[in-house]
């Protein structure tokens, strides 16, 4: 399946496939199912039955919060027969919380590249010591 690899933070996700080439004589593929389950094999969605598009593609699936999941797809033909065994799977990833705020390290904590002068009465006074081209740049107050 194509259209899902790595992390997204907009939750829907479009992924198309091939279909298989079927021996002579035999049924038709005429819908197919899908699940979604957590990354432990949880169900969370599904198996959802829907018309075999004639495309090979879904689109605007979505997962039910941010997290790691798996997309499960298989086919069933005009006779009824089909297996979730012969499932196609394919990572959902879904984030779209922003990082948490970086905790700075202050001086004497074992970091001899950060150090800084905290705010003094007055306003913000800061002399900052940092690796590379700001090393003892001095910021106004």
């Amino acid at each position: 399946m194509a259209g899902v690899a790595g992390w997204h933070r907009v939750n829907d996700f479009d992924i198309s496939w091939t279909y298989p080439v079927e021996p002579a004589g035999a049924a038709p593929i005429a819908g197919l199912r899908y699940e979604i389950d957590r990354d432990d094999g949880t169900a969370v969605v599904g198996p959802v039955a829907l018309e075999a598009p004639a495309t090979g593609s879904l689109a605007n699936l979505a997962v039910p919060a941010p997290g790691a999941y798996s997309l499960r797809i298989w086919l069933v033909d005009a006779a009824g027969n089909g297996s979730a065994a012969n499932a196609a799977t394919a990572p959902l990833r879904f984030d779209d919380v922003a990082p948490g705020t970086p905790a700075l390290v202050g001086p004497g904590a074992g970091h001899p590249h950060n150090s800084a002068l905290w705010p003094a009465r007055t306003g913000l006074a800061a002399l900052a010591r940092l690796p590379g081209a700001c090393r003892g740049a001095r910021l106004a107050t």
